[in-house]
């Protein structure tokens, strides 16, 4: 209990660490964190395994017997009678013989003869006039209209037919089918934030790059002014190079503003207030071959979260068709009642019983059948559904593996270019300030410079990308954190 207290104000602490703080740099691997904790989605899919795991416990012990109070209030709308018509034709014959073989009885012990034929026939004969004089031609009702019972009844499943077994596996199967719901959404939750910071580490980067092509031009823009002072250049030139700061600056806010925009993206996905923004300098790492090492990682299909959940609706079917087999086969339950109270019924039942009932459905209209077919073509579907979704991974990523060759060819060859780029500027630049070239020219290689830096930094990205939906993929998306964070 002390554990789930401190883990509990640890977290607490920690959410509420980022927003408070908005000056302190923030790593992905707490964001991933965080994100598995206050995720709206993440939540709702908890209480959901949760409620899961709570009908899963009330499955298990549904072989444990039943103890139910039974109780009834009945009031008639007339006394209940006893139909004595129906019994008369019995009592006065009955009742005849009886006097017969007394009256045979009597005279054999006096005599030590029995009675003669016609004798006996005339005690029968006289005996039903007289019951049938005085046997009453009515029927006497009871006195009361009204009545109250009350007991236990208890019954303890014996043989079901493998139901229980089946709705508990069934059960079992709901839960595994909500873990992996959650898995796959904390998954998708934790690329979503990857996505945001690797965008974010973009804007950063560009920033840096953009700030040093903004000195560059501002510096070229105070050398050309300084020429054209001394009448060595035109004045045109100087406008060319001040007309090429202004864009310059224009890209760089334009690159501010994206910035916040993706930081108000990264709280949302985190479910911060847009009033109080992250602080985020990081930038894109450089790539060098130690986080090319994706070619060597390797995992299992299985570990992907949509996998298992597609697999755990597989499970859930075949799981399901049995039921519905089962239902093919009687129940037999041991049955027991304890009479509490019976009060003035007419006929008083003893006061306990037990015994052994049996239950076997012969004919419901086809319906078990029918719900083994429906069962066994949700089977076959989730099966074929299971199959398309391992075909479709396996496809994903030698894809993804494909893309992460192209990018580590198109990093290498754009990295050689940019520093080719730079090293043509300076010599550029170390010719204007022989007069030998133009700050125009100086201005044309900063800007072939410039674009050749994004496309640098944008190839790095879609690396970056690729790599977290390849670990996306294996299901482990946090993995990306070792190739961003220092």
């Amino acid at each position: 209990m002390l554990r789930i207290v401190l883990t509990f104000l640890i977290s607490f602490a920690m959410i509420c660490a980022l927003p408070q703080m908005p000056s302190a740099q923030v790593l992905l691997s707490d964001l991933l964190h965080q994100v598995q904790l206050q995720n709206p989605t993440i939540r709702a899919l908890q209480h959901d395994v949760s409620a899961r795991r709570l009908q899963l416990a009330a499955e298990e012990v549904r072989y444990l017997p039943k103890l139910d109070l039974l109780a009834s209030y009945n009031y008639l709308s007339k006394p209940l009678e006893i139909n004595l018509q129906q019994l008369k034709t019995g009592v006065v014959n009955g009742t005849s013989e009886q006097n017969v073989a007394l009256a045979n009885d009597l005279y054999q012990e006096i005599t030590g003869n029995p009675l003669s034929q016609e004798a006996q026939d005339r005690i029968y004969s006289r005996s039903q006039n007289i019951l049938n004089t005085f046997y009453p031609n009515y029927n006497p009702a009871l006195a009361d209209q009204q009545y109250f019972v009350a007991g236990l009844f208890l019954r303890q499943p014996l043989y079901l037919g493998g139901k229980l077994k089946n709705t508990r596996e069934l059960a079992e199967k709901e839960v595994a089918s909500g873990e992996a719901n959650l898995s796959l959404a904390g998954n998708e939750a934790s690329f979503q934030v990857i996505l945001a910071w690797l965008r974010i580490l973009y804007i950063n980067s560009m920033l840096q790059s953009q700030e040093k092509v903004v000195d560059a031009l501002g510096k070229n823009l105070d050398y050309a002014t300084s020429l054209v002072k001394n009448e060595i250049l035109p004045p045109y030139q100087r406008n060319w190079a001040q007309i090429a700061l202004q864009q310059a600056r224009s890209r760089k806010q334009t690159l501010t503003g994206d910035k916040t925009n993706a930081l108000l993206e990264l709280n949302r996905l985190l479910s911060l207030s847009p009033d109080s923004l992250l602080q985020v300098t990081d930038s894109l790492p450089v790539f060098t071959e130690l986080t090319a090492t994706d070619s060597r990682v390797s995992g299992n299909q299985e570990n992907n979260p949509l996998y298992r959940f597609v697999s755990t609706k597989t499970a859930y079917a075949a799981t399901n068709e049995k039921l519905a087999r089962s239902f093919r086969l009687p129940n037999l339950f041991a049955i027991g009642n304890l009479q509490l109270y019976q009060g003035a019924l007419p006929v008083l039942m003893p006061p306990w019983m037990v015994g052994v009932e049996l239950q076997w459905n012969i004919f419901d209209g086809f319906q078990k059948e029918r719900r083994i077919k429906a069962a066994k073509e949700a089977y076959t579907a989730a099966k074929q559904l299971n199959d398309n979704t391992a075909a479709d991974l396996t496809l994903s990523q030698s894809v993804l593996r494909n893309k992460l060759n192209s990018f580590r060819e198109e990093i290498a060859v754009l990295d050689s270019s940019r520093q080719q780029a730079a090293m043509t500027t300076r010599m550029i630049r170390e010719r204007m300030e022989n007069l030998l070239s133009s700050p125009k020219d100086v201005n044309e290689a900063l800007l072939l410079e410039e674009t050749l830096a994004k496309a640098y930094y944008t190839a790095l990205l879609g690396y970056y990308g690729v790599l977290a939906d390849y670990f996306r993929l294996l299901g482990k998306p946090e993995q990306i954190t070792s190739y961003l964070q220092p």
